[in-house]
């Protein structure tokens, strides 16, 4: 309903329980992002995934156990010049922050909200619209937003981490939810969806940089250190 009233060019999708940190770099680097890749449409600031074909299938998940990246895995491993700061593109994005073209997610006809039951997790959803933007020939990223994860105190023992009960309602949730994708997308994820990101990833410059320094430390404003490229034209976020 908050997509339909808004008026931004950009929307923003983002969890309760994460806090967001140097907000206005990463309005500015987001933004940039959607400038100057036109078909990317979805934005994740987590963590994202790339498949392999022939990688092990995890029963416990319905998903294969590919390369997976953002804070505590791989590092990103492009550079993009024009946000100045680490950027690929991904099969599928985690949430959250989201960030995304409003004008394409209402054309694609919003989130599915029938890939749960009312009152179980949403798990999902976040692959899903990955899926269907590549699927619609749009693209998908990732890039680091700074977001402290599970921030907000007691975030980890509360909604579906509230007990054991609770958790295995998420983690069949999950596995249904997956397993649905293959469903709902057949032949296409997750074979071409991987290889759709990996062509436009093949376009990108890689990082010449040491990063997870950066990661771990949360030191992000650091990459603002790091030489300009020239022309250095400003960024309107007043449409974020």
């Amino acid at each position: 309903r908050l997509v339909r009233l808004s008026a931004a060019t950009l929307i923003a999708l983002v969890q309760d329980d994460d806090v967001p940190r140097a907000l206005h770099m990463t309005l500015e680097e987001a933004s940039t992002l959607f400038r100057v890749h036109p078909s990317l449409t979805l934005l994740g600031g987590w963590r994202g995934r790339i498949d392999v074909d022939g990688a092990p299938f995890n029963r416990q998940t319905n998903q294969l156990d590919s390369h997976k990246f953002g804070p505590g895995l791989k590092t990103i491993p492009y550079w993009d010049d024009a946000a100045r700061c680490p950027f690929m593109f991904a099969a599928r994005v985690n949430a959250a922050p989201l960030f995304a073209k409003r004008r394409i997610l209402l054309q694609l006809g919003l989130l599915r909200w029938d890939l749960s039951c009312p009152g179980s997790a949403g798990i999902g959803f976040d692959f899903e619209y990955s899926l269907r933007a590549w699927h619609h020939g749009y693209r998908v990223g990732l890039f680091y937003s700074r977001y402290r994860h599970n921030a907000v105190k007691d975030a980890l023992h509360s909604g579906t981490r509230t007990n054991t009960e609770a958790w295995l309602r998420r983690k069949e949730q999950e596995r249904m939810n997956n397993r649905r994708l293959y469903e709902l997308y057949p032949g296409f994820y997750h074979k071409e969806a991987t290889a759709l990101a990996e062509e436009a990833n093949s376009k990108l410059r890689s990082s010449n940089y040491d990063l997870s320094e950066f990661v771990e430390s949360g030191d992000f404003a650091s990459w603002k250190h790091k030489p300009k490229t020239s022309g250095g034209a400003g960024v309107d976020l007043s449409d974020v």
